[in-house]
């Protein structure tokens, strides 16, 4: 009986042992960590190359010449370097044929993007449709602009001209023949019989003399009103200095050049497109420019017309091509560029932001006159004026009326070929 217990209790204790020798139960390993899904990559666009800008050709008639011409041409070649994709056309017209060639063309639905023109043109082409307003399109710039030349350029309240430059007939005087400046009429005269005056009768270049006597032009509604105030005045001056000692008086514009250009004078009245020339031929340091002497017996400063130079953009045109054109008279009347144009062409800047240097006194003496000028009527009734204004003069000079009568007859064919 204690056998059978005794071996019992050994096979329970071997197995006990056994178990306790055996291997160690395996702790299954941790699951990996659930990685999150990965966000799908939209499909990438195809590059597409830039595109080139579409080639476009702006057409420009002028009638330029000379330095004013050559800076233009120069001009047109840095821009279209600079925008690869505008080509701009010049075309130079002769000045007496330019408007009407215009207004055939455009009225018919052609000619071009942009027409460079005088101040009077802008009240017909306007009236007939053929000139696009502009007070839109060019306010971003237009405020840094002379508001004297900005106005000039309207026409019933719009804007239709964009300036580049004014212009006013001055006293041009060589430097090496007088010091000075006559500031009155008598000095004037002085001068002449000692150093010689070359006088331009021509009814444009002897205007400034009617306002300085008193006189005017157009009243209000445009009518002439010649025959008022200090016109018959300013007629028996002009008359009185072409029989004075010294004085070349004439309306032959370039007999009266060569005598400035020849120093057989000492003084000329003329505007600033001739400073180029007058320098080329004297030098620098001999010409310089300042107001009209004053009328020693009114006082009154010289009001020669005020013109502008300035930029037209056609009707015709679409809004692509005015784009261009625009472009690129901002940056003909860009500050660079008006400077340019007045060291070279001898224009007289009308963007504020172009600084003249102190010692120019070529464009300071115009400056100096614009400031008592005329603005020049951009109205369709100066047509009228042209040639009875410089007969007007003529035939005072020549002693055939008396300054009575020729201002009389002036006035009425004036206001006759406008109806007023």
């Amino acid at each position: 009986m204690n056998r059978h217990w005794l071996l019992a209790f050994t096979v329970v204790t071997l197995m006990g042992i056994l178990a306790a020798c055996g291997p160690t139960p395996t702790t299954p390993p941790p699951p990996p960590p659930t990685q999150p899904p990965q966000p799908t990559q939209p499909p990438q666009p195809t590059a597409v190359p830039p595109t080139k800008a579409k080639p476009i050709t702006v057409n420009l008639w002028h009638a330029w010449t000379g330095a004013e011409e050559t800076v233009l041409k120069e001009v047109v070649g840095r821009f279209m370097s600079k925008n690869p994709n505008v080509t701009i056309k010049l075309l130079q017209v002769p000045f007496d044929q330019l408007q009407s060639k215009f207004t055939t063309e455009a009225g018919a639905g052609g000619g071009p993007d942009i027409l460079i023109g005088p101040t009077d043109w802008v009240g017909p082409l306007a009236e007939a449709g053929l000139i696009r307003p502009l007070d839109e399109a060019v306010a971003d710039v237009i405020g840094d602009f002379m508001p004297t030349t900005v106005e000039a350029l309207k026409w019933q309240g719009k804007l239709y001209g964009f300036p580049e430059s004014f212009e006013c007939v001055a006293m041009y005087y060589n430097t090496s023949l007088i010091e000075t400046p006559p500031k009155n009429t008598d000095e004037l005269k002085a001068v002449a019989a000692e150093k010689g005056v070359a006088l331009n009768t021509g009814f444009y270049f002897a205007f400034g003399w009617i306002p300085a006597f008193g006189g005017q032009l157009f009243d209000e509604n445009f009518k002439c009103v010649l025959d008022q105030g200090g016109t018959v005045d300013a007629l028996k001056f002009l008359a009185e200095m072409a029989q004075a000692p010294g004085v070349q008086a004439t309306d032959d514009y370039g007999k009266l050049e060569a005598l400035f250009k020849e120093e057989q004078v000492a003084i000329i009245f003329n505007g600033p497109w001739a400073s180029g020339d007058y320098v080329d031929a004297l030098g620098a340091d001999k010409v310089a420019v300042a107001p009209f002497p004053v009328p020693t017996a009114t006082g009154k400063p010289g009001g020669p017309f005020l013109g502008v130079k300035h930029f037209m953009f056609s009707a015709n045109s679409d809004e692509e091509h005015f784009q261009a054109a625009l472009a690129f008279v901002k940056y003909v009347t860009s500050p660079e560029i008006s400077e340019l144009l007045m060291n070279r062409a001898g224009h007289l800047p009308a963007n504020l932001k172009v600084e003249v240097p102190a010692d120019n006194v070529i464009v300071n003496g115009f400056i100096e006159q614009a400031k008592t000028a005329t603005p020049f009527p951009n109205v369709k009734e100066m047509a009228a004026v042209w040639t009875p204004g410089s007969d007007m003069i003529k035939k005072v000079i020549s002693g055939d009326l008396s300054a009575e009568e020729a201002v009389a007859a002036a006035t009425k064919l004036i206001n006759e070929a406008n109806k007023k």
